[in-house]
């Protein structure tokens, strides 16, 4: 298990490009409707509510409309069960690898409220 902390653009930009790049299919768990920000077409793709699918490729300049206002949640791979209240700012390494190993979860990017830092945590 790996667990960092973003705090620059450019490390959430790198981010995001290797998950592309991984051919990861991303699940947001989102307030904002990325129809309000993004453009058509887009890679954003409403499966319920509040909760979105992006599909490979993508790249953080066309989802940082959307995004830029922080408190989302991002995991790899679907989960139905997933509950994104879970807070990994306040919560330890070992709790944030018991959630993620008890909902089955190799990728979450958690971004903090006015999206200054992400963490993401993975087991891949």
């Amino acid at each position: 298990m790996k667990i960092i902390t973003l705090k620059t653009e450019q490390d959430k930009i790198e981010c995001l490009a290797a998950c592309s790049g991984d051919g990861l299919p991303l699940v947001f768990f989102y307030d904002e409707d990325p129809n309000d920000f993004l453009g058509n077409p887009n890679p954003v793709r409403r499966i319920g509510e509040n909760k979105y699918l992006v599909s490979p490729p993508y790249r953080h300049e066309e989802l940082s409309p959307w995004l830029r206002f922080g408190n989302w949640q991002a995991v790899y791979p679907e989960n139905a069960d997933y509950d994104y209240s879970f807070n990994t700012f306040k919560s330890s390494e070992q709790e944030i690898e018991q959630f993620m190993s008890a909902h089955s979860i190799e990728l979450l990017i958690d971004s903090f409220y006015d999206d200054t830092e992400w963490k993401a945590a993975w087991n891949m």
